[in-house]
């Protein structure tokens, strides 16, 4: 009888043990690195403040989001000539919405 023959099966149990103890020793070193990769980036993020960004602005007044609705409000005072009806008085302009207004109120300030 072979000595290949004779072994195999006990080479084939340990190949199978060596095989799973890898995979559990890899599985536990995976998950705490990445537990630790999460810790680290948070503990950066606090340290530097680079997680909390500071609000932008459009022409000096507060953006809650994106400034588009001050950017409208902009537009709109280019667009319908507010320099004339700032300068006579009648400020129809006003809306619901307060970056629309400040918008208006920003090109007012900048060309009028």
């Amino acid at each position: 009888m072979d000595w290949l023959e004779e072994h195999g099966g006990t080479l084939a149990v340990i190949g199978i043990i060596i095989f799973f103890g890898w995979l559990f020793l890899s599985s536990s070193g995976s998950s705490n690195s990445s537990t630790n990769e999460y810790n680290n980036s948070y503990e950066s993020s606090v340290e530097d403040d680079s997680y909390y960004e500071e609000p932008e602005e459009f022409y000096g007044y507060e953006c809650s989001d994106d400034c588009s609705g001050h950017e409208a409000g902009y537009e709109w005072g280019y667009d319908n000539d507010v320099c004339y009806e700032y300068s006579s008085g009648d400020e129809y302009w006003d809306s619901y919405s307060d970056s629309f207004n400040e918008g208006v109120t920003a090109y007012i300030e900048e060309n009028c």
